[in-house]
């Protein structure tokens, strides 16, 4: 009987994924870079979506918050926080791409982005 189960599961997985898909709103380029970036530098301690991870807070909680504005939260992605164990990435990342993260994570504070890669 768990074969059955199995099978009927590997049926629902790709309608699951669909409907998730379509929950999203429609990214702009500059949002649907900011995700490219965010999952590549920020998922890993930040969590997928921005919404927490196991060693940094949920970003959308900052932006909502008005803690984390625009060139606040550029100056901390450059800078990190190295106190709270953020590292730079004013190496690793321009300006641009800095500013595309921020736009993605406004984007999921405001709700116009739902989880899940963004619909472009």
């Amino acid at each position: 009987m768990r074969g059955g189960w199995l099978m009927f599961g590997f049926y629902l997985l790709p309608g699951l994924a669909d409907a998730q898909e379509k929950k999203s709103g429609q990214a702009s380029e500059a949002e649907y870079e900011g995700w490219r970036q965010y999952m590549v530098h920020c998922a890993r301690c930040h969590g997928d979506d921005a919404v927490a991870g196991v060693m940094a807070p949920d970003l959308r909680q900052s932006v909502r918050r008005g803690a984390a504005s625009g060139p606040e939260f550029d100056q901390v992605v450059a800078t990190g926080r190295p106190g709270k164990g953020m590292p730079p990435f004013a190496k690793t990342l321009q300006s641009d791409q800095i500013a595309a993260i921020r736009a993605y994570v406004t984007a999921r504070a405001s709700g116009k982005l739902a989880a899940g890669r963004p619909a472009t």
